[in-house]
């Protein structure tokens, strides 16, 4: 929800996490949340508070339905997702990411049936 990274792709320690994951980054750029986004996807997934509360304030995210992506851990202590460009710790990022991504991938699977 901040400019700061626009057009910028994966910081060097998301890249050496995903190449050892096999996980292409190709083409992956930076961009800001846009009133659009309401419309075409089905999920608006946050990583913390702050950028929940940057979200309400695009046109059209006043009432959206917002998923905070540490709700798909409840058996993990955090509550939000630590930003690893201030902790360095891109392995526990992923590790949460992975975990998460599961969760939502099972939820997504199960309303589609």
């Amino acid at each position: 929800t901040g400019d700061w990274h626009v057009g910028k792709g994966p910081h060097e320690g998301t890249r050496r996490i995903l190449d050892q994951q096999g996980i292409s980054y190709e083409n992956m750029k930076a961009r800001l949340v846009s009133s659009d986004d309401f419309r075409d996807f089905d999920y608006i997934i946050c990583m913390d508070q702050s950028n929940g509360e940057n979200v309400r304030k695009i046109p059209g995210g006043r009432n959206a339905d917002l998923l905070f992506f540490m709700d798909l851990l409840p058996e993990e202590e955090l509550r939000e997702v630590p930003d690893p460009y201030f902790t360095g710790n891109f392995e526990e990022v992923y590790r949460l990411i992975s975990a998460g991504c599961d969760v939502l991938l099972n939820r997504i699977i199960k309303e589609k049936l």
